[in-house]
């Protein structure tokens, strides 16, 4: 189980955050899901450590948001 960070240590996570995000995440965020990203899941999407993971998170995110699940589309 993770400690909590400090506020120091969540603002260099932050920072460095900035650095490593690539331009197509930092894309995701802020132009193709700008509007209907919460800022729960922003954290959450922040606080990942690698691209793997992001991938997931994406994948998740629209899954979530996919008003027929049952279709090979979503339409959302």
């Amino acid at each position: 189980m993770k400690r909590p960070l400090t506020e120091k240590q969540r603002r260099e996570n932050s920072k460095s955050l900035k650095v490593e995000l690539s331009k197509v995440y930092k894309k995701w965020l802020s132009e193709d899901v700008s509007y209907i990203i919460s800022d729960e899941e922003r954290d959450a999407f922040k606080r990942l450590s690698n691209d793997e993971e992001r991938d997931n998170f994406i994948e998740q995110f629209w899954l979530r948001r996919d008003p027929t699940p049952d279709t090979v589309e979503n339409e959302f």
